[in-house]
This record gives structure tokens, C-alpha cells and sequence, in this order.
């Protein structure tokens, strides 16, 4: 029995074609697409649909070596009429009138089917031209069979992973078989298009029009999409500005598989290859469509049977490499987040929304990390609280280089998954530079992002090097880990000209307004880490509440620490590592008390509203707690750096006011909130001081008096009119 695997899974239909039972179905999904669902109670268990599905076989390439052509049809009226140079047009005419038939997806009642047809009437009315959303295969493999036993010619046109399943269905090669696969794309599923038509208040007319994806009335490169009856036209619009059209350009409809693709390759599953020859030389473009073909020995024999009716060109494989012959079309960040809004919106504005960049939020902060709970979830936390203000949030699929090491664990990867929206992979500054065009608003934080300790190697990164001025960028409870900052002097001036570049600063401790103000001379805003932004009822949705707990837990990071908790504290139980996420939440709620020397794990403490005790190391690296501490007036006795944990008595510690706690936290959260509100949606203000490294450098070799006469006589040559004057008037006072 097949087993769907609903990533790779093509919706071939070659599984359903081959049941002799009838036992799977073609069902469509949420986004639309089909998927086989197998009927368990009639399956018998041949495994045949295991043998044809293309993801359990090897991919079928044509081993034999490939000639490539561009041609079009001589014939202008018919050329005119197709998508591009009207190859298939001449294979289907071809076959039909050598009594054979013709395979391929037609546009009939306002539904996108393969038909198998020897009629041209039909092929003229409904099979012309491309087809931008992903054809019904239905049981046409079985009826080309059929045709092929009765020694019919048939040519079979489809997308290659269509190509493939006919192929695997069939079992062998029939000389009587022409195939042909197209340069793909990817494919939108029949529901974004019935969307797309339904906001456009097309639907009524939709039986009796024909559908153009590629009008060249303009001309091949200013290709429109009209749906008309006759020269009754009810829709128009150039390809550039047609939101189904932008949609599929820009990726962000796709059928999941169509980002794994195997088929985008110079091999081919097919006889002959067709699609457009984008990039075609100069000298043989003229506007008005080009077809780009390869072909083996029998797609040869084809292209000789019909080349007296085309222009033929021969090229070699290196120049005509079109992306989809290279590699698979990029999954767009927002696709998912377009699918799970495409029932309740209307298309056009959906599209317009999902691709403007005004509305889409990058974050960067460690939600890769592995083996720490905190990072994610204060991830997680950013990410929803954005999202719930109405951004598209994305996290920032970065790893610096020191994290690259960290070992992948299904505890926190299947998280990441499930509630973490991420970008596309990056690794290379290029790689971030190009989120530019996708996101005109930058966060960094939460967590340790400005420890120099440990993004030294990267620090252009978490500084927004890569973010163009006309982005916005911001900090939130974005964490230099330390009381001081230790990056090197040599370093100080070019992290003072990144952060100056920053629309707003908030910082999660209290000594980081002061690190802003003193050595870099930038306003920064205290505020509340992000998992404090969510309330206690959102957390309880995510974690395991139903998993049990002893009343007395210690979590503990720091190895020597966490030996010393084994040996002393017995009546406590250890949560460290071996949770998932949900679980290890859960067993925080459901216990009563809780040692700790993680940050997150206390301010989940606080969240809950639980008894605990903080143990930690006197080692530098405290002041976020610290900052907790102060910020929400807790017992100092409450927390424990350098003390034995073999003195621990539980019946001595003193219990948190909660009471008190909420109150000072609901002033801290509103401050929180509000900053985050006016950072994103106020106007980006150019915060960027071209003149940073030099005032700096004039700074640090005068006195301040000194400094300021160079420093506004320096102005009143640069800067004009009132500006001038003021900056003039102010180094003569000095002089």
C-alpha cells in the first residue's frame, strides 16, 4: 500500500490509474492540490502502486544524448495563436492527421483536465496555449493505453513528473508513443486559480470563455492573460500586474513537491522537451515567441516529420540553460502563510499583501540553536506577538559559523517546523542581502545577539550590515549578555556606525541602555524579553498541560552545577535535555517549584506564577538575571551565585508576591508593547551618520572642546543654509 509522502508526492495519478480495484482516489488537499487516499477496507495489497509511484523508483532520465533547437512555426497566424512558437500545436496537428491522437491538458467548463483527442477543433479551442495551474490526470493514462494496444499513434504532452508516472504506468516503451515535458516552472493548484477568478467576478462567465495565460497580442515579452468568448474579451491584463499571474511568478503558490523538484535538469523523461527559449540570441528573437526544444533519436524523428513547416536553429547545451533546467524554483517564504489565508481573503488583495515587503518582518536571533530552550521559544514568542499585530513574521534562517556544529535533535527541529515560520536557508552574505527585496522590516532579538563573546566573527551580521537604508531596522530586547561591551577598540567605531544606522533600539537588561548611551552615544529602551510579551493561557496552547510533573523540579545548564543538584537534591527531579519542547513547558506549569540556572526556565517561573530558586555562577555573565531581578522587584535571597547547593532547604526560601509581580509587570509590558508598536509602524526615519568614524576618531585625540570646534566647523562645510549658518555661529564661539 502506498504510502503518501506529502512532500515530494507529485499527484502523477499513476497510483490511481494502475488499481485494478479502484482502491485510491485522487483527493484534494486544503491548498487544493491532489493527493491518493487509499480506501483500506478494499485494498488487496499488490503493492502495483507502490512499483509506479515515481518517489519509491528511480527517475526515469532519457540516457541517450540530447540535441537542442530553437523553433517556431513559419506559419505567423499559428504562431501568433500559441503560447510561444507553436510547437505542440504542429506534434498535435501532426499525430491527428496521421489518425493518431493527442494528449494533453485542456481548458473545458472552466476545469483544467488531460484529455486524450483526435479531433483539432478541440485542440484549437481548448488545448492551445500554456496552462498556469496543475491539470486533473483523471484516468487518461488508462485510455492511452488503450489507443496504444489498438496501434494508435499517441503524443503525449505534460509536465515531466506527468511524463514520468505515464511512463511508470505503462511499464515499457511503445514506438507508437511520442512524449513530450515541458519546461516547468511548478504548478498553482486548480483552487488558486477558481479563487482568483471568484474576486475577479468571472465566475459566471467562466464555461463559455477560452483562457490565454500568454496573449502576445503586445508581443512575446509582454504576454497577457485574457479570458474571452469570440472577441467578447471579460478579462485583460499584462502578465506583470495580473495577480494570478505575480502569485506564480513569484513563486509563492506552488505545489510543495514543485520546490524538490528532480526533473529540473538538462536530462529529460521525455522524447522531446518543449518550453520557451528565454535568453535567445538577438538575432533570432523578434518578439514574437521562440520555442526551445531537445530531443532524443524518436523526438529527432518527430521534429524531421514536421521541420518543413518550422524555422530550426541547433545549439549546444550550454547555451540555452534555463533556470528550470538547473534547479528547483525557490520556495517563497510566505507561501504557506498564503495558503492558510487564501479561503478567508479576497485573492487580489491576498497577493498584493503576501508579496509587498512593507508588511513582511525578518527576524534574526539563535532560533537554531539545539540544545536551549530559551532561544527558541523567546524565537517563537517574537515571531507570534508580530504576527498577531498583522505582519508577516519570518525568522531568518541564518547559523553563524560558531553554531554550526550544533547537533540537530527531533526536539527541537520538529518545533522549529511546526511553529516557526523561517526563511530560505542563508549562508552567505549575498544569500541575506537578497531578503532586502522581500522584507522592509528588520528585527534583531531577542536573547544574546549582541555578545561580543559570541557573534565576533559575525558581528556585521547581527548589526544589520546586510540591511539596505531603506529597510527598517530594529532592535528588541536585543542582549549584550555583560555589564560592558568587550569587543575591541578597534571594533567600537564600526559597531557605533551600524547601530546608528537602527530606527529604534530596545534592550532586554538595564545595563544595555547604558552600554547605548556611554560607548556609543546611541537612546536605547529597556524592555521585557519576548516570551513575556505572550500570556500564560498562549503558552498553555503550545505545551504538553496534560503531562505529569513532581512538585519539586530543578533544570540546570552549567554541568558542574547540575552534577552537584544530582548528589544534593533528592527530593527535586531533573527536566534537563531529554524534553521536547511542549513537554519540558508542561512540566514547568504542573510543578510547584523549581530550581534553576536558566534565564528562560525563570521567566517561565514568573509566567506561571511559580516558587523558585535561581543558582548560578558568579561568572560575568549574570546581568540579565540581575536585570530581572531589579526590574521586577524580587526577593534577593531568591538568588543564589557560588553557594552549595548541599545547604539548600526548601522550607527556608522565601515565596514570590505575585500579586506585586503582575502589577510591575503590566506596566513593563504595556512600555514593551507600545515601543514595538511605534518601531513598526512608524516611518523609517534615516537614522545613518555618515560622519560616525570621523567624529570618533577626532573624539578620542581632542578634548571635548576641541572636539566640538572640528567637529561643527566640519558641519558648517558640509551642510547648507540655516544649517550652515547654526553650525558656523557654533565653532566661532568655540574658536
Amino acid at each position: 500500500m502506498i504510502k503518501v509522502d506529502y512532500k515530494n508526492c507529485s499527484g502523477c495519478g499513476a497510483c490511481e490509474n494502475i488499481c485494478a480495484v479502484d482502491a485510491i482516489k485522487m483527493v484534494k488537499n486544503s491548498e487544493g492540490f491532489l493527493y491518493p487516499e487509499v480506501n483500506v477496507d478494499i485494498c488487496v495489497n499488490c503493492g502495483k502502486c507502490e512499483q509506479v509511484c515515481q518517489i519509491q523508483t528511480e527517475y526515469m532520465f532519457d540516457s541517450e544524448k540530447r540535441r537542442f533547437f530553437a523553433v517556431w512555426q513559419i506559419n505567423e497566424n499559428e504562431r501568433q495563436k500559441s503560447a510561444t512558437g507553436g510547437m505542440c500545436a504542429l506534434v498535435a496537428k501532426y499525430v491527428i492527421e496521421k489518425g493518431g491522437y493527442f494528449c494533453s491538458a485542456a481548458f473545458v467548463n472552466g476545469k483544467l483536465k488531460h484529455v486524450l483527442t483526435n479531433e483539432w477543433n478541440f485542440f484549437d479551442k481548448h488545448m492551445r496555449g500554456s496552462k498556469y495551474f496543475q491539470s486533473e490526470i483523471g484516468n487518461v493514462y488508462f485510455k492511452v493505453l488503450q489507443k496504444l494496444k489498438e496501434g494508435r499513434m499517441v503524443a503525449f504532452v505534460g509536465t515531466p513528473c506527468q511524463v514520468s508516472g505515464l511512463k511508470l504506468f505503462l511499464g515499457k516503451d511503445y514506438e507508437n508513443l511520442y512524449l513530450i515535458d515541458l519546461i516547468c516552472h511548478g504548478v498553482p493548484s486548480a483552487k488558486v486559480f477558481e479563487q482568483f477568478v471568484k474576486s475577479n467576478g468571472l465566475s459566471e462567465c467562466l464555461n463559455e470563455i477560452s483562457l490565454n495565460f500568454r496573449d502576445k497580442e503586445e508581443g512575446w515579452h509582454n504576454s497577457h492573460l485574457t479570458l474571452k468568448n469570440g472577441d467578447n474579451v471579460f478579462y485583460n491584463k499584462e502578465i506583470k500586474e495580473d495577480p494570478f499571474c505575480k502569485a506564480f511568478l513569484n513563486d509563492i503558490c506552488l505545489r510543495e513537491s514543485c520546490y524538490y523538484c528532480k526533473y529540473t535538469d538538462i536530462r529529460r523523461v521525455s522524447d522531446m522537451m518543449v518550453g520557451d527559449f528565454w535568453g535567445a540570441p538577438k538575432s533570432i528573437d523578434d518578439n514574437k515567441g521562440i520555442n526551445l526544444i531537445s530531443v532524443n533519436k524518436k523526438g529527432l524523428f518527430l521534429l524531421d516529420e514536421i521541420k518543413k513547416e518550422l524555422y530550426v536553429k541547433e545549439f549546444s547545451s550550454r547555451n540555452v540553460l534555463q533556470p528550470q533546467l538547473k534547479k528547483p524554483t525557490k520556495k517563497h517564504f510566505n507561501r504557506d502563510n498564503f495558503f492558510s489565508k487564501l479561503d478567508s481573503s479576497d485573492f487580489n488583495s491576498l497577493v498584493e499583501k503576501m508579496l509587498s515587503k512593507e508588511n513582511n518582518v525578518g527576524l534574526l536571533n539563535f532560533h537554531w540553536e539545539n540544545n536551549n530552550y530559551g532561544a527558541l521559544l523567546t524565537a517563537y514568542a517574537l515571531n507570534k506577538y508580530i504576527n498577531s499585530l498583522g505582519y508577516n513574521a519570518y525568522n531568518i534562517d541564518y547559523v553563524p559559523s560558531w553554531g554550526k556544529n550544533s547537533i540537530s535533535t527531533s526536539n527541537f527541529s520538529d518545533f522549529r517546523a511546526k511553529y516557526l515560520p523561517l526563511t530560505s536557508r542563508c549562508e552567505t552574505i549575498d544569500e541575506l542581502k537578497a531578503l532586502n527585496k522581500n522584507f522592509g522590516i528588520f528585527i534583531v532579538g531577542s536573547d544574546q545577539v549582541f555578545n561580543w563573546d559570541f557573534i565576533s566573527k559575525d558581528f556585521g551580521v547581527y548589526f544589520f550590515s546586510f540591511v539596505n537604508d531603506e529597510n527598517k531596522k530594529i532592535a528588541y530586547s536585543a542582549s549584550f549578555g555583560e555589564k560592558d561591551f568587550k569587543a575591541p577598540s578597534s571594533k567600537l567605531d564600526q559597531v557605533g556606525l551600524l547601530l546608528s544606522r537602527f530606527n529604534d533600539i530596545g534592550v532586554r537588561e538595564k545595563s544595555g541602555v547604558g552600554i547605548c548611551r556611554n560607548v556609543f552615544k546611541i537612546k536605547a529602551k529597556h524592555v521585557l524579553d519576548p516570551v513575556f510579551l505572550l500570556s500564560p493561557e498562549e503558552w498553555k496552547c503550545i505545551a504538553n498541560v496534560s503531562i505529569k510533573s513532581c512538585d519539586n523540579i530543578y533544570y540546570i545548564v552549567n554541568a558542574e552545577l547540575n552534577k552537584e543538584a544530582d548528589e544534593y537534591l533528592k527530593d527535586f527531579t531533573s527536566i534537563r535535555y531529554d524534553l521536547n519542547i511542549e513537554d519540558w513547558l508542561g512540566k514547568i506549569i504542573n510543578s510547584s517549584f523549581v530550581i534553576t540556572d536558566s534565564f528562560h526556565a525563570l521567566c517561565f517561573c514568573l509566567i506561571f506564577n511559580k516558587q523558585f530558586v535561581y543558582v548560578g555562577k558568579n561568572n560575568g555573565r549574570q546581568e540579565r538575571v540581575k536585570s530581572l531581578f531589579e526590574m521586577f522587584d524580587l526577593p534577593k535571597s531568591l538568588f543564589f551565585l557560588d553557594k552549595k547547593l548541599e545547604n539548600f532547604k526548601l522550607p527556608d526560601m522565601v515565596k514570590v508576591n505575585y500579586d506585586t509581580w503582575q502589577k510591575n509587570l503590566d506596566v513593563y509590558l504595556r512600555e514593551s508593547k507600545e515601543f514595538l508598536l511605534r518601531a513598526l509602524e512608524k516611518e523609517n526615519e534615516k537614522m545613518y551618520d555618515p560622519y560616525y568614524f570621523l567624529f570618533k576618531k577626532l573624539e578620542k585625540k581632542s578634548n571635548l572642546s576641541n572636539f566640538k570646534y572640528w567637529k561643527y566647523k566640519i558641519l558648517s562645510k558640509i551642510t547648507f543654509g540655516k544649517k550652515r549658518k547654526k553650525y558656523k555661529a557654533k565653532y566661532r564661539d568655540l574658536k
